[in-house]
């Protein structure tokens, strides 16, 4: 596969990290696990397994859970650990229910999120154990869902620049699997605490502000300041009455210099041996990323291609060339990299496609489809159409009696031969004939031509007169003053297209 166009992109190495940030964390199926202490010292786990899931968040987007780990080029893996902390072998999750072990002397039960060697993300469950058995007592409630809360994001980066900058915070709690709106008290109402008091200003141009949206609650720093604010900013979650404490880190960096440009994605079979390779280092004007083996890697380390230097190869593990690039290295902030693009797992929000001008030829947004310009080809559609205007389009091709032709449009015009085609099985089609009154000549005949045997044409609306032969209507063709409708028919369970004609009103009688 050969990439035919080169995209520029320009980076910027130092940054504010924008909206779009990527984020995962594990979820457990609950908070603790109740072990009953019995004589022999094994106990019976209540519930007597545990789960966890991956959740994932696009910037501001509702988390959604994702279950395709691997897919997300990650891993779990859990252990279980020992009142004297020694730990179980770590074993691969990869869904599904994990067995409580049933010794009083295994405490917990961890689950480690990792993205290659780098670990993103623990949750524990802990294993608490029962005083001795007592009166039995009237049944329970069923145990309440985990509570977890996630702060996105959890660090504010700051550019100390001088230039006015707004971010939000959202601030999102979970009941297992359901997230609970703000301040809804018949679901707990759920509330965040202040960050100061008086006017709101933290320190050094560092004010804040909140609001709510779509039910989320978000912090809101503003930030004009020149000096550095590495700061801890601590604030609490309330939920039933109860309080989780919380908090958001503050961190100021200075404008980053101009970075290289993205250089690619292009193939590497279309890069010649010696091509120079940039990883965009001090001095360099690139950052090369290449197609290989319908994965993308990006140049780490500047080289020359040779023949056996292809990422994976053994040259490139022993020199470190290439690195398995990053999907959110190849998207920048809602704006898609490419002038053209295949994509085969598109998940977005809204698609808009505008002309030079800046408006919208075609949306898909909140459900709904509109496109205002366009051409569809061998389409069908289930369900009604509505349209302000129907234009049928002209059959341009020469229809003669000594050479009749197949129809590409909805009407002939002027026409004495037609080729007649089968349609598919349980449809129907209209095609109307217009041969006007053009002169005081005599007027030709209309030569109907089935296409294939399995085509009958009737004179009539009758499919009894139907036959697997040219039909002649007679002074029906050019110059005949004569508008016609011709109906096929393909009726289910049938080998055959049965072809019927109609003579329509010919024109205002007095």
């Amino acid at each position: 596969m050969g990439v035919k166009a080169t995209r520029i992109v320009k980076f910027i190495r130092k940054g504010d990290k924008g909206n779009d940030a990527v984020r995962y964390w594990l979820i457990p199926s609950v908070s603790s696990v109740s072990m009953a202490n019995i004589e022999n010292g094994d106990g019976r786990p209540t519930p007597s397994s545990v789960s966890c899931r991956l959740v994932k968040q696009v910037g501001d987007d509702t988390p959604t859970t994702i279950t395709n780990v691997s897919g997300a080029g990650l891993t779990i893996s859990y252990t279980v650990k020992r009142n004297d902390n020694a730990l179980q072998r770590v074993i691969s999750y990869t869904g599904g229910n994990v067995n409580v072990p049933t010794n009083t002397a295994c405490r917990a039960i961890e689950f480690y999120l990792y993205r290659g060697s780098e670990l993103i993300d623990t949750a524990t469950i802990a294993i608490v154990c029962d005083g001795e058995q007592g009166e039995p007592g009237t049944p329970g409630q069923d145990g309440e869902d985990a509570i977890s809360i996630k702060v996105s994001p959890q660090t504010v980066v700051l550019k100390r620049n001088g230039k006015p900058q707004l971010i939000k915070v959202f601030v999102d709690l979970f009941k297992g699997e359901t997230q609970i709106p703000y301040s809804d008290v018949s679901q707990g109402n759920m509330l965040c605490s202040t960050l100061t008091s008086g006017n709101r200003p933290i320190t050094g141009g560092l004010m804040w502000n909140f609001g709510t949206e779509n039910g989320r609650f978000y912090y809101s720093f503003a930030y004009t300041g020149t000096t550095d604010i590495n700061k801890e900013i601590p604030f609490t979650v309330t939920y039933n009455d109860k309080q989780y404490p919380e908090k958001i880190m503050t961190q100021t960096v200075a404008d980053g210099d101009r970075g290289p440009a993205l250089r690619g994605p292009q193939a590497w079979s279309d890069c010649e041996t010696g091509y120079a390779f940039q990883c965009g280092s001090e001095g360099e004007a690139w950052k090369d990323v290449v197609l290989y083996g319908n994965n993308y890697y990006s140049c780490v380390k500047s080289h020359a291609k040779t023949a056996d230097n292809y990422p994976r190869s053994p040259a490139d593990q022993s020199n470190g060339y290439w690195q398995l690039a990053d999907k959110i290295e190849l998207v920048a902030t809602k704006i898609l990299l490419a002038s053209y693009a295949l994509v085969k797992n598109l998940g977005v929000e809204c698609i808009d496609m505008r002309d030079a001008a800046g408006n919208i030829l075609f949306q898909a947004k909140d459900g709904n489809v509109t496109c205002k310009t366009g051409t569809f080809e061998n389409i069908k559609v289930s369900g009604d159409i509505t349209a302000e205007y129907l234009n049928l389009k002209l059959s341009t091709t020469e229809h003669s009696q000594t050479a009749p032709a197949p129809a590409n449009g909805s009407i002939c015009v002027r026409a004495s031969g037609i080729i007649l085609p089968e349609l598919p099985e349980g449809t129907a089609r209209s095609m109307r004939v217009l041969n006007p009154l053009l002169s005081r000549a005599t007027p030709s005949n209309l030569v109907l031509k089935p296409a294939t045997s399995n085509v009958l044409i009737s004179k009539s609306l009758s499919e009894l007169e139907a036959v697997s032969a040219n039909v002649t209507l007679i002074g029906c063709g050019y110059n005949g003053n004569k508008y016609l409708e011709l109906i096929g028919v393909h009726h289910t369970n049938s080998q055959d297209t049965v072809w019927l004609t109609s003579e329509m009103n010919n024109g205002i009688t007095e």
